[in-house]
């Protein structure tokens, strides 16, 4: 007797992918991959804050953090000296130099003169503005020489550019002013004394010297704009009162 034939199922056969599938597969898992990488990559640097777009949003945020706040400005102030010096009380002396510069300015006062016209402009040390035509040449050399007196300490011949009538600030006698001004200008130390910008004004025997000066101490500095009204007597200018301009 013939036996009935098999019917049990064959095993199924897998079919090997072909070469461009194969490369399929490869290319797309490189590509999984990749972006896998990239996300992690750029939520890392989100994180720190290290992406443009990142960075823009926060300028973007706080522009006020970027730029610098105006810090005011607090105007300058003079430094003030707490007394007069020597050989003369508080009550001797009006308001003037001696509050920035000691000793050797403090006996002049400090008053406002009205000037006519506009403000000249200023001359260089090297080139000093002319006089008046019809000033005396004698009065712009005067005053030179008595600048050149007083910083080379040359006491007499500093004082003898003075009126005996000379009127110093304050309370000051022509005698205590004087003996004031022979001690200070005793005193150790080199001074400059420079005149820039001398503009005379003459009338008859009376005359104005105003002008720029610096003065130089040790390690001080003071400018000031003076006026010497001077007055001509036996052929000579004298200085009759010494101020500075307010």
């Amino acid at each position: 007797m013939n036996s009935a034939p098999s019917k049990t199922p064959r095993p199924a056969t897998t079919k090997a992918l072909s070469a461009s599938q194969t490369l399929l597969w490869f290319s797309a898992g490189v590509a999984g991959m990749f972006l896998i990488v990239s996300a992690l990559f750029a939520i890392k640097l989100g994180l720190q804050g290290s992406l443009p777009f990142t960075t823009a949003s926060q300028a973007a945020s706080a522009p006020e953090q970027a730029a610098p706040r105006p810090t005011a400005v607090t105007p300058p102030v003079q430094a003030t000296v707490s007394g007069p010096g020597a050989g003369a009380t508080s009550s001797d002396f009006e308001s003037g130099s001696e509050g920035i510069l000691p000793p050797e300015a403090a006996h002049l006062a400090k008053v406002n003169i009205a000037t006519a016209g506009p403000a000249p402009a200023p001359a260089t040390a090297a080139a000093p503005a002319p006089t008046a035509p019809e000033a005396d040449p004698a009065i712009g050399k005067r005053v030179n020489d008595w600048a050149a007196a007083w910083q080379n300490k040359a006491i007499d011949d500093y004082l003898g550019h003075y009126a005996p009538d000379f009127k110093p600030a304050g309370k000051l006698t022509h005698g205590d002013w004087l003996a004031q001004r022979r001690q200070r200008l005793s005193r150790p130390g080199a001074i400059s004394v420079e005149i820039i910008d001398l503009q005379i004004e003459q009338s008859g025997d009376t005359a104005s010297a105003r002008f720029q000066q610096i003065y130089r101490a040790e390690a001080q500095t003071l400018t000031d704009k003076k006026t010497l009204e001077l007055v001509r007597r036996d052929g000579q200018w004298l200085i009759l009162r010494e101020y500075t301009n307010g």
